[in-house]
């Protein structure tokens, strides 16, 4: 009679570890579907706060596309790349009221003329030198208003400062 019940536990044993190696291999190869490794770049970490209700809040960029498919998402604009030259801001205000997407919006992007960054929409400053590379050899400069004649180049910086602004939010 021990030697059957042995062999039963033995068995079940065997069973239940195979069903456990199974389910884990089946677990690793659907996490593996599923999660797509990044390449750790300055262009795609991808900096998130999840706040006391739950809610993520994420910069939106190619990068974190997989957000986008888990629950109701809202977008809401974080800032603007935008002319220093109040005649130049005007103008690309008013072609922008025609929507951000578009022929008109490609024009407004390729403009040549020198950029800000202004991060009001989130209750953020209109970056200053200070924002982005503070001068140790020229303080004076660290409260004048920040500018990029690269409108890719403020972009990026504006990214670098969101992902920086938003986390010190989250933390406080």
């Amino acid at each position: 009679m021990h030697l059957l019940e042995d062999t039963v536990i033995n068995n079940l044993d065997k069973l239940s570890k195979h069903i456990r190696t199974s389910a884990h291999k089946h677990d690793a190869e659907r996490m593996n579907e599923l999660l797509k490794p990044y390449n750790k770049t300055a262009h795609n970490i991808i900096t998130c706060t999840i706040d006391e209700n739950g809610d993520v809040i994420f910069l939106a960029t190619d990068a974190n596309d997989a957000f986008l498919n888990h629950g109701d998402v809202v977008t809401t604009r974080a800032s603007h790349v935008e002319p220093v030259q109040l005649v130049a801001r005007i103008c690309f205000y008013i072609l922008r009221w025609f929507g951000d997407k578009g022929r008109i919006a490609e024009w407004t992007r390729n403009w040549h003329v020198t950029w800000r960054v202004n991060t009001r929409p989130v209750g953020g400053p209109i970056l200053r030198v200070k924002d982005v590379s503070p001068s140790p050899c020229a303080p004076w400069m660290d409260d004048q208003i920040a500018f990029w004649y690269n409108r890719q180049e403020a972009i990026d910086a504006e990214i670098k400062f969101l992902n920086e602004w938003f986390l010190e939010r989250g933390i406080q």
